[in-house]
């Protein structure tokens, strides 16, 4: 895998958007991490810290940042798992 947060080397509009994802202020108060998948790697992996600002009403974790950990992951795997670019092919 890349390095943390690293955007892939080709500055087309929709790696600079990939490039940004990491300032997503969900993202960030989740203090969500992960890694560029590598071309055609279709796994990705996001941390997350069990904190306060992913806790519901009590000390467990809330389904919300679950949720977006999970939706973050699919995202990464789906971008990198082929060669499908949007901005050419939609």
């Amino acid at each position: 895998m890349s390095d943390e947060h690293a955007p892939p080397d080709d500055p087309s509009a929709s790696d600079q958007r990939r490039a940004a994802s990491h300032d997503i202020p969900l993202h960030a108060m989740l203090d969500l991490r992960w890694e560029w998948p590598d071309k055609g790697v279709d796994v990705a992996e996001v941390r997350m810290p069990v904190a306060p600002p992913a806790f519901g009403f009590g000390p467990n974790l809330h389904g919300g940042a679950i949720a977006t950990m999970v939706d973050l992951a699919c995202a990464l795997a789906a971008a990198r798992g082929t060669d499908f670019d949007p901005e050419r092919e939609s």
